[in-house]
Parts: structure tokens; sequence; C-alpha cells
């Protein structure tokens, strides 16, 4: 077991202004999962997906991650979860409008591949995974939106990654490109034996994916 959460909650404001983002989720996840969460807008997705990949403390409840319990006050112990376990791909790329494809995949691994020459092998390897071989020295200016996207799904994978986690990684896609994100994120889980656990509120992605986590109002449904 990938994550187990136990009784988690996540509480925004105060008073009037008081938001339960995640209200007692028990939640687990198998290693090598692809896994969906699922729910409209404001039923807690990004919320849940930001406690899972240490964004966010949760308020309440206890959450395990390959078998070892998050103590939200072992700053040690996070920041190396997060540096080597956990890979992210944002919906708006996030990606450094200076630095080539290449050196964008490489930049994200300083801390867990401190070896440049193994740094940048393994970089070409996952961008010529994800079907880049030929614009590793293009700068995001020259890529499309897909291919942007699939560099920052190259940059999550660097030092093999435990667990990828994309919050509405399709949002800024076009259709065609969706698909395609979605087939190759697909396609590395299953390689790769990565688990992936993204949200989404498109109902076409949901036949993609082999579980599915429904969210309304901060609960599971």
């Amino acid at each position: 077991m990938l994550i187990k959460l136990n009784k988690i909650s996540k509480t925004f404001g105060e008073g009037i202004k008081e938001v339960k983002a995640l209200k007692n989720i028990n939640l687990e996840i198998e290693t090598g999962a692809f896994t969906a969460v699922s729910g409209p807008s404001g039923s807690g997705k990004s919320t849940l997906l930001n406690v899972i990949g240490l964004l966010d403390n949760a308020d309440n409840g206890e959450y395990y991650f390959d078998g070892v319990k998050i103590d939200s006050n072992n700053e040690a112990h996070i920041n190396h979860l997060r540096a080597f376990d956990l890979g992210f791909i944002f919906q708006d790329f996030n990606l450094l409008p200076v630095l080539t494809a290449l050196e964008n995949v490489e930049m994200s691994a300083l801390s867990s591949i401190p070896n440049a020459a193994q740094r940048k092998t393994q970089a070409q390897y996952f961008l010529e995974q994800v079907g880049l071989k030929d614009k590793m020295d293009t700068f995001p200016h020259q890529l499309s939106g897909g291919q942007q996207q699939r560099v920052s799904v190259a940059r999550s994978l660097m030092g093999e990654s435990k667990l990828i986690l994309a919050d509405e990684p399709t949002a800024n896609l076009d259709s065609e490109n969706t698909f395609i994100l979605i087939d190759l994120m697909k396609k590395l889980n299953q390689e790769l034996g990565t688990t992936f656990l993204f949200s989404t509120h498109d109902d076409r992605l949901l036949d993609k994916v082999s579980n599915t986590i429904n969210l309304l109002d901060g609960e599971l449904v």
C-alpha cells in the first residue's frame, strides 16, 4: 500500500468564511495504481492532492506514505519525500522560460541526482519516453501546450518518483492533446510501474483509469 489516509480533514478560513474542504477522508491507494479523483469544482480535489503531495498539512487524521506515518513537524522527512518520491504535473506547466526542455527536466533533480552526467542521461531518457527526443534543446515558448505538458511529465518522473500527482493536468489542453497526455501517462504507469494520481472533472477521461475516487463537498461518495 503506497497511500493510506485515516480520517483526514482540512478546513480553510474561520467563522462564516470557514470551508471544510475535506471531511474525514479514509482512502487507500495501491502501489502502481492509475487513479483519478473526480468531482465538480469545489469538491476538494485539489486539497486532497495537496495533502497527499505534502503541499498542505491536514488538520486532523493520519497519513501513511509507503507504510511510514507522516509527521508534519518532521521537515527533513517531508523534504526528502518531495525531492525523491513525489513528482508533480501542473496544469499551467510551470516551465522555466529561459531553460530548454532538457534543462527544465534536469533542474527538477538537482537534489535527488547530484551527479550531472547521470542527471542529464536520465532527463534525456524520460524526454524520449514522452516523445520529445527531437525537442530537447527547444525553449518552452517554441513548444505547443501539449509538448510543454509532456516536458512536465518527464520532469515529474526524474529520480524515479514513486507517486506522480497531477491536478487537472489537461485543463489547458485541447481534446486531441488531452487524450495524448492521458494515454502517455497510462503507458508510463504500465511500463515503469509508477503510481499516478490525478484530478479531473472531465468524464471522457474516466474510461482510461483503473480506479476512480469521487468527491463531493469534501466527502467521498
